[in-house]
């Protein structure tokens, strides 16, 4: 019995052996299997790396065959469900698409690879996709679209550390800064760009940062400082390209030394330059580039004075960038067109061209186009003898040219809010790594608070209390600031912009005269003259107010009281603004009246029937009248001063005394002026006890009235007593 019960279990035990052996050959040849698969998914996502890599390389070259490439990776990844895989295939795509100037079906693909690379968080790829899109939105002119899609690109590239596309969104943002004219911001993003491609020894970063340095100094007409750092830039290029066989770089260079060999007059070296710019783009089939291309050899023809060779390039150029939607280069296209056109004698439809070109430079900000349009368009008007235009584009031309001098403080609000927001974006990134190390700090700083907590309450009250105290005189100083400071604004509005106007025109004309005097006929020249004259009268009537008022502020202008004869100072005045009146051709009389006596401060006096009467003039029409009257009424004396010029609204009336407002009118012949004259006029008015107003309605004169009071001397004595 025993002996059966010991075969039994050996027999169960063996079958166990034999089940437990089977099964673990089973599970190793399970495990074996998946460990297979893997292995072999992972060569195959590698293989598929490789052939995304190889894609990028050939693009340029071979487009067709990195197509064929990325598309098999894409159509792997999509077998296989690996979603990384699939968004790498769809930016890979986007950036093929894009070499092959195929923007459409670019931008198609790299909005599929942003949705997958937020599905998966792969904050990487993610910054990456935003930057080419922010870069394409520029292209299309979207400045503001485009510097949202590139603070979002930094923010999340900085989260992932990808130091290339940080360094390549602070060169574009530098980009935009200086196409806006503002140089000292643009140097500080390219130098951020510039730091931040060190990083990870960037050598393709470092030779772009050294171009846009050279386009800086191109922009601002330092023709050998930026041959300096295209050269520079040029060089490193040479020795990327022999290493990756890519000539983009070498060839933007090339377009930039081409530009200053033109204006050098190096046109063999020029042509040198072009040509191979022109080779490098066919190479690469780049629509972009060939257009390019064409342009610069239509410019360099048209510096040769072949018009008709110039002519051909330049339409060449314009057909493929109207098959394309970037806006670049198309103004400086359709400007040599029109030169070339006024060449050949087709003047007007020269000049219609050259204005196209300035409407595309508008839309476009482009400074630097801006001004070399506004410079040749008030040349081309000088050789027709247009000179209004002549000083309507000079004067656009002083405009942007002050834009580029004090440009920070012209750029759109939009665009800086943007700005703004990057700079928010880089603090958050900085707060997300804190957050942590915040986090416990507050737990234990959290009974300490509670402790503090009655204490703090108890200071706010004692500050509510200062506050409260000190409210109502905080709140008087703050509009007295507002005033001294809209004050001081409008002091320097005057100095910088109306002085320098009237300057501007004495130097354009008297510049024409020095240099065509002699072939001017004496009509020419007493025209010319007249409007110097003009421009001097004016400039030293603001500068007489400037420094009446200035001094009357800090009390340099003594006020000294005396007899005079109101009829002697009348005729003294109008004979002084006599030439004035004539230019316009207007009548200015005084009605003679009894002899009065009036005591006032005779400088006092002449400047403020300098000022209304020299008003009255501004705003009467050709062949108009002025009229100066004065009356004894029983406690003043009353002058007034009548035209019948182009009159003013209430609006207008209820702002003329008041410096801070700064609102001035152009006069009927376009006068300028600064609003000062009136403010000085009311002020030494008071200053004598009197009072100044105006009656008006447009379009029906104006007459303004001011009064002194007969007994000025007891007023004085009782004031200072």
């Amino acid at each position: 019995m025993q002996k059966k019960i010991v075969i039994t279990f050996l027999i169960i035990i063996f079958i166990s052996i034999v089940i437990s052996m089977a099964f673990n050959s089973h599970k190793q040849g399970a495990e074996q299997h998946s460990f297979n698969i893997e292995v072999k998914n992972k060569l195959e996502e590698e293989k598929n790396d490789l052939q995304l890599e190889r894609a990028l390389k050939i693009s340029l070259k071979n487009n067709q065959k990195a197509q064929e490439l990325t598309k098999s990776s894409l159509l792997e990844s999509q077998i296989t469900g690996n979603k990384s895989l699939q968004m790498r295939s769809f930016y890979v795509l986007g950036k093929v698409m894009f070499d092959a100037d195929s923007i459409k079906h670019s931008q198609i693909y790299y909005d599929k690879a942003l949705l997958l690379s937020e599905e998966i968080e792969d904050n990487w790829y993610r910054g990456e996709i935003l930057y080419k899109k922010a870069v394409y939105k520029y292209r299309l002119n979207e400045t503001k679209g485009a510097l949202e899609i590139f603070n979002k690109a930094l923010y999340f590239s900085q989260l992932s550390g990808d130091f290339k596309t940080i360094g390549s969104t602070y060169s574009m943002i530098g980009s935009i800064f200086r196409v806006n004219g503002v140089y000292s911001r643009a140097i500080e993003y390219f130098i951020k760009a510039k730091l931040n491609y060190n990083k990870i020894d960037f050598k393709e970063g470092d030779a772009w940062v050294t171009y846009l340095l050279g386009q800086i100094y191109s922009d601002l007409r330092n023709s050998e400082k930026a041959m300096q750092y295209f050269q520079e830039s040029l060089d490193k290029y040479h020795v990327l390209s022999s290493i990756d066989g890519n000539n983009n770089g070498v060839a933007l260079c090339y377009e930039q030394i081409a530009q200053l060999n033109m204006e050098f007059g190096n046109f063999d070296e020029a042509t040198k330059n072009i040509n191979t710019i022109l080779k490098i783009h066919t190479e690469t089939k780049s629509k972009y580039g060939i257009s390019l291309s064409y342009s610069l050899l239509g410019k360099l023809e048209y510096l040769k004075k072949n018009y008709r060779q110039a002519e051909a390039h330049l339409n060449k150029s314009l057909k493929i960038k109207n098959g394309v939607v970037s806006l670049y280069g198309k103004s400086s296209v359709y400007k040599y067109l029109g030169l070339c056109l006024i060449k050949k004698g087709y003047v007007n439809e020269g000049i219609k061209k050259i204005k196209q070109g300035l409407e595309i430079a508008l839309s476009s900000n482009s400074k630097k186009n801006q001004l070399e349009i506004y410079s040749k368009l008030a040349e081309v008007y000088l050789n027709i003898n247009n000179l209004d235009k002549v000083v309507y584009y000079k004067n656009k031309l002083i405009e942007v040219q002050d834009f580029i001098i004090f440009g920070d403080t012209d750029i759109k609000i939009e665009q800086l809010q943007v700005f703004y927001e990057i700079d928010k974006k880089k603090q958050q990134v900085n707060e997300l790594k804190k957050e942590k190390e915040v986090n416990i700090l507050e737990i234990k700083q959290q009974r300490d608070f509670q402790i503090l907590i009655g204490l703090v309450l108890l200071i706010v009250i004692v500050i509510a209390v200062i506050i409260y105290l000190f409210y109502h005189k905080l709140r008087h100083k703050n509009s007295e600031l507002k005033i001294l400071n809209t004050t001081k604004n409008t002091l320097f509005s005057i100095i910088a912009h109306d002085l320098r106007s009237p300057f501007n025109t004495i130097l354009g004309f008297s510049e024409l005269l020095s240099k065509n005097a002699k072939n001017y006929d004496p009509e020419k020249t007493i025209k010319f003259s007249a409007r110097i004259n003009s421009a001097a009268v004016n400039t030293l009537a603001l500068l007489d107010n400037l420094l009446n008022w200035a001094k009357f502020q800090t009390g340099q202008i003594s006020f000294k009281p005396i007899k005079l004869n109101l009829k002697s100072i009348i005729v003294q005045t109008i004979e002084v603004l006599k030439p004035t009146a004539e230019f316009k051709n207007i009548a200015v009389n005084y009605i003679q009246s009894d002899s009065i006596q009036i005591y006032a401060d005779a400088n006092m006096l002449k400047t403020i029937l300098l000022n209304i009467i020299t008003n009255a003039i501004k705003f009467t029409n050709s062949k108009g009248s002025v009229v100066v009257n004065a009356l004894q009424k029983n406690n003043c004396i009353e002058i007034t001063v009548s035209d019948d010029g182009i009159g003013m609204n209430n609006e207008t009336k209820n702002k003329l005394f008041m410096l801070q407002t700064n609102e001035t009118t152009l006069g009927t012949a376009n006068e300028k002026g600064s609003g000062l004259g009136l403010v000085l006029c009311k002020e030494f008015v008071v200053k004598h006890g009197g009072a100044i107003w105006v009656k008006s309605d447009p379009n029906k004169g104006a007459t303004f009235y001011f009064t002194f009071p007969n007994d000025l001397v007891e007023n004085i004595n009782r004031n200072k007593g």
